[in-house]
Parts: structure tokens; sequence; C-alpha cells
């Protein structure tokens, strides 16, 4: 669902000429930090404007913003094969959920995304 959290960070992106952010979206909203800052911790580990990125560097950014190393699961997505469906477990917890060329941001049962990726099958969640 395109949150009012989620149109102010693409607001923001687009103001910068980004596209193609959805890793500086989700990071900045995983660790509560401004579009801008989560933006230049990727660029630092070697994020390109306007390119996807890899997992390496998400998760090299969630500890540089937060200094925790993020959980990774694949355990808790059984049965659970869709962001749609996952949603329902995220109720009172945040996470970061990994689908094919994506990732979405959730929070207490709500994805902070646009609606096109909602039902591609989930890779990975971290938390």
């Amino acid at each position: 669902m395109q949150t009012k959290k989620y149109k102010a960070l693409e607001a923001i992106g687009k103001s910068m000429g980004e596209h193609n952010d959805c890793t500086v979206k989700a990071v900045a909203m995983f660790c509560n930090v401004r579009y801008t800052v989560a933006h230049k911790a990727l660029a630092n580990l070697g994020r390109i404007k306007g390119k996807g990125t890899n997992m390496l560097y998400v998760k090299a950014a969630i500890y540089v913003l937060s200094g925790k190393q993020p959980e990774i699961s694949h355990e808790c997505i059984k049965g659970h094969r869709t962001p749609n469906t996952y949603a329902k477990l995220t109720r009172g917890k945040s996470a970061l959920v990994v689908v094919r060329g994506h990732i979405i941001y959730m929070q207490d049962g709500v994805i902070h995304d646009h609606d096109g990726c909602n039902t591609r099958r989930i890779e990975e969640v971290l938390s």
C-alpha cells in the first residue's frame, strides 16, 4: 500500500533524480532514518544511483545505520509465500521482505510500498 511514509520517501527520491531505489526507501524506514542518510550509506557501500543493489549492501547498510546485524529468516515464511499473506504476521514488528527483484518494508501488518510486488513469492525476511 502506498502509505504516506512511502509516498514521502518516493517524492524525495524523485527530487534527487532517483529511480529503482526500493532498497533506499526500505532501509530508511527499517532503520528509522531520513532517505538521504540511507541513500548515502548505500552509496558508500557501492550502490550506484538509479540502479538496484544486492542484499550484501542492504545488510551492511542496516548494520552501519543501526549498529545491529539484521536477523535473517527463511523459516517464518512457511505458509506465507507472498507479502500480502506474510503481513498478518508482522503486527507489532517491523521487517524487510525480499521478493524477486524487490524489497518491501512492513510494520505492524502494513506494507509500506507500491502495490505492484505484493503478490511475488517471498525469498527472505530480515528483522
